[in-house]
């Protein structure tokens, strides 16, 4: 669970900002955890406690989103129960106050979600990110985040494959993550 807020409005916010208010509680959910419903309840009781402790003026000013993987049939089915409906692919809408979204980062469009979420999304976006940001060939924190996460998977393993692609990556790892590629390697 997150907490963010905005101060002052952004000159230009990215997409995924617009379904943001000045308060926003945020679930996260990557590949590994599931989201069940349990989650969405905290979510709502968790905003609402939120809103008491820091004496918010009005609901209105507090958006309160589930940030998902993907979403279990269990909650899909749930979600009308919770007064949830379809608000654009990969995203559901709760429109009672405070607002609630359930955004869902492997269904979303590339054009809703900032580059990092994408990266974690699915996969394929992955590969496509990675393969950006090695072709870029400068240090990236989204490329680091990608390797402690994901360097033992076969998304680093198909970028290897590429040579000229092998060579960006390996030139912008540290030392220490040169030894931990070598030593997933050794295991494949």
């Amino acid at each position: 669970m997150a907490v963010v807020g905005n101060k002052k409005a952004l000159a230009k916010p990215p997409p995924l900002f617009r379904y943001f208010r000045r308060h926003n509680i945020l679930e996260i959910k990557s590949e590994k955890a599931r989201f069940r419903v349990a989650d969405l309840q905290k979510l709502q009781a968790y905003g609402w406690h939120y809103m008491m402790k820091q004496a918010v003026a009005s609901p209105k000013q507090v958006t309160l989103t589930a940030l998902v993987h993907h979403l279990p049939r269990t909650v899909l089915q749930a979600l009308p129960e919770y007064d949830f409906e379809p608000a654009g692919k990969g995203v559901f809408c709760r429109r009672s106050h405070p607002v609630s979204y359930v955004i869902v980062l492997k269904e979303a469009p590339d054009e809703l979600l900032p580059e990092e979420l994408q990266a974690f999304s699915s996969r394929e976006r992955r590969l496509r990110i990675l393969r950006a940001a090695l072709q870029k060939n400068k240090k990236s924190p989204l490329l680091e985040a990608m390797f402690i996460l994901y360097g033992r998977e076969d998304i680093v393993a198909a970028a290897l494959r590429d040579k000229q692609l092998r060579k960006m990556f390996l030139a912008n790892l540290k030392p220490e993550q040169k030894r931990q590629i070598a030593i997933a390697s050794s295991h494949n």
